[in-house]
């Protein structure tokens, strides 16, 4: 089971590099919107798309932060069911990781996977 544990975390931390690169990298709806804003000068057209992009880079922000979550629950679960020594330990470790990280928040399940 430690096997287990110890590739869960794996995974997670490769997911959390993915999903940094994702959130740092500018979108092309992004470099759209700017070429658009100097070809039309028409303020209510630009004004809508920067809501719409705006709107769409909060839902997936939304969206990869609910995913985190679930990923860090999993390996939290993981490190709760390995019958190694050291497993509350490295819970507890990445239970402080989580909340130091400022990625996501931990919920009910993540808080009763560490109890």
């Amino acid at each position: 089971r430690l096997e287990a544990a110890e590739t869960a975390e794996q995974i997670l931390w490769q997911l959390v590099e993915m999903l940094d690169d994702t959130t740092n990298t500018p979108s092309q709806n992004e470099d759209q919107t700017d070429h658009d804003d100097v070809l039309n000068n028409d303020e209510d057209i630009e004004s809508s798309d920067a809501a719409t992009n705006k709107e769409r880079e909060n839902s997936d922000k939304i969206q990869l932060q609910k995913q985190l979550l679930i990923a860090f629950n999993a390996t939290l679960n993981a490190w709760a069911k390995s019958d190694v020594k050291q497993a509350s330990t490295r819970a507890g470790e990445l239970m402080h990781k989580m909340l130091a990280s400022d990625m996501v928040t931990p919920d009910r399940i993540t808080i009763n996977t560490v109890l």
